[in-house]
């Protein structure tokens, strides 16, 4: 897995996101799907660095894989936050209007709407966050 290292501060969000456009530049996913899991990321960075470190200074380590023979590609998201598993928050019905959604809340079931597969391990006092898509031609 290629990997790097950023600030999990909102100040490098436009770095890291550029990182992520470079990474899809070289595949075939198509634009729509690209959009889709680009949003889905910077939702799960935009957690990390507002609840992994609670105000304190932290790293996010991006990594990703492109699995050309089985068409999928994974990003995966380490910090050394607070342990967070998102499988454990109860399923979230979307709200019928947004006049009766609290806020927040959506984060995660986004998230699952926008990948093909989104897995949580803790390894090492380290969150681990797998997001995988398939590359559509």
């Amino acid at each position: 897995m290629e990997k790097q290292c950023f600030q999990a501060s909102v100040s490098q969000l436009d770095s890291i996101m550029a990182y992520y456009r470079k990474v899809i530049a070289s595949t075939t996913m198509g634009p729509s799907e690209a959009k889709k899991f680009e949003l889905a990321l910077e939702e799960a960075i935009l957690n990390i660095i507002l609840y992994a470190y609670e105000g304190k200074d932290g790293l996010v380590e991006i990594a990703y894989d492109i699995d050309k023979e089985s068409g999928v590609i994974q990003f995966q998201l380490k910090d050394s936050g607070t342990p967070f598993n998102p499988a454990l928050l109860p399923e979230i019905t979307p709200p019928k209007s947004c006049e009766t959604q609290k806020e927040g809340g959506l984060g995660i079931l986004f998230i699952h709407k926008m990948v093909d597969k989104m897995e949580y391990s803790y390894c090492d006092n380290q969150n681990i966050l797998t997001l995988t898509k398939k590359i559509r031609g």
